[in-house]
């Protein structure tokens, strides 16, 4: 599960007057939702996954599902070169 922002922390972003320490600030501009709690305790420090709790707790972040993988879409129809390779190899 990737940590993503709330309104309330975009809020807190943009005004610097919110109640928010250098540690914190860093943590929600890290937590775009596409790095999961690994990178962010590479990134943060071993500290990290309390400071995540108190900031979802707090109500700045939501834990966001990871987007599954688009799947492949199978290719109906040959290419005009696949068509054309084969015609040539066939005479």
């Amino acid at each position: 599960m990737q940590p993503r922002k709330t309104d309330l922390a975009h809020a807190a972003l943009q005004a610097h007057r919110a109640p928010l320490d250098l540690r914190q600030r860093r943590a929600l501009i890290l937590c775009d939702g596409k790095r999961d709690l690994a990178e962010l305790v590479t990134l943060l420090g071993d500290d990290a996954p309390a400071l995540i709790a108190r900031l979802q707790r707090d109500g700045y972040l939501h834990m966001a599902q990871p987007e599954p993988a688009p799947a492949a879409v199978p290719d109906a129809a040959p290419s005009a070169t696949a068509r054309r390779r084969s015609l040539v190899a066939a005479r």
